[in-house]
């Protein structure tokens, strides 16, 4: 699958300088190892140049444990979001290519759970190769395998997984059991991580959630328009609770809702604690641009419960 190089450079000494730099802002608590396991993460899907310090503490604490030398496979099951109403068809559809190219390499795609799901999930490719929510995790995957001693294409393989509405939560629920059931067979032979990806509201002039509101109606500048509209969102992630977050999604732009509740609905199935809040910030706080446009960007780690 070809790189779409829209929210990183399509260069590769480029773009490996903007993961070191985003890697090398992780603030040291977020890297340490957890007493408990990690087994995935819900991120950001933003431009490496914004997100990027965000989206990397995620990846920095996920992968701070692994270690190549055991010479286990290691599996990450990529649930991304479908932002194209045109391409939105299914709940959820996989990839049929063998590997998926970033200016850094391939990155080969995991074909047998793949196979293992497809009674469940039909393929589409058209789907995946306009969407970049998915796409913009491998960097950070290939910069962080590589930076403990990894091959990125020998050591690794991914699921991409595209992620639309359900419907309601008891049809998502019923998706997940076949996934959980793959996931938990693959996880016998080799590390098996799995990364769901939103961003938070999207407010000002190029957002559907402008400033004739916040600022004229409530008063707020749209960084604390953003965070006040991202706390209950955060909360119920953090608290591990899919109807909360099925209630306070409904009333944000976040664009990944599905794709984080498919995440909330595996962690009882698999043995998962509720995820823990890692970092968040408005995006005008991490990069300003001065347009007056701000995403809230947030990133989760989630461990074994034991």
């Amino acid at each position: 699958r070809a790189p779409l190089c829209t929210y990183f450079d399509s260069d590769a000494a480029v773009l490996a300088g903007s993961l070191r730099d985003a890697f090398s802002r992780v603030r040291p608590q977020q890297e340490q190892r957890r007493p408990r396991r990690p087994v995935g993460a819900i991120v950001p899907h933003g431009a490496v140049v914004e997100c990027g310090a965000v989206t990397a503490a995620a990846y920095a604490a996920m992968l701070g444990g692994w270690d190549p030398s055991a010479r286990r496979p290691l599996c990450v099951a990529l649930l991304g979001t479908n932002h194209r109403p045109a391409a939105r068809s299914r709940q959820a559809c996989l990839s049929s290519a063998a590997a998926w190219r970033t200016p850094l390499g391939p990155v080969r795609t995991h074909s047998q759970l793949r196979d293992a799901l497809l009674q469940h999930f039909p393929v589409d490719d058209a789907a995946h190769a306009c969407e970049h929510s998915i796409e913009n995790q491998l960097p950070y995957l290939q910069y962080a395998v590589a930076a403990r001693g990894g091959d990125p294409y020998r050591s690794l393989r991914v699921l991409p997984i595209l992620v639309e509405s359900a419907g309601d939560l008891a049809e998502a629920r019923s998706a997940v059991h076949a996934l959980a059931s793959a996931l938990r067979a693959a996880s016998r032979d080799e590390d098996v991580l799995v990364v769901g990806t939103t961003d938070y509201t999207h407010a000002g002039p190029a957002y559907y959630e402008r400033p004739e509101y916040y600022e004229t109606q409530l008063g707020m500048s749209v960084t604390e328009y953003v965070r006040l509209k991202d706390g209950p969102v955060l909360h119920a992630i953090e608290s591990g609770d899919p109807e909360a977050l099925f209630e306070s999604g409904q009333f944000t732009s976040m664009c990944g809702t599905w794709s984080v509740l498919v995440m909330l609905c595996l962690g009882p199935l698999l043995g998962w604690a509720p995820p823990r809040l890692l970092r968040y910030a408005p995006s005008t706080e991490l990069l300003d641009r001065g347009d007056g446009n701000c995403v809230g960007f947030g990133c989760f780690l989630i461990e074994a419960n034991q």
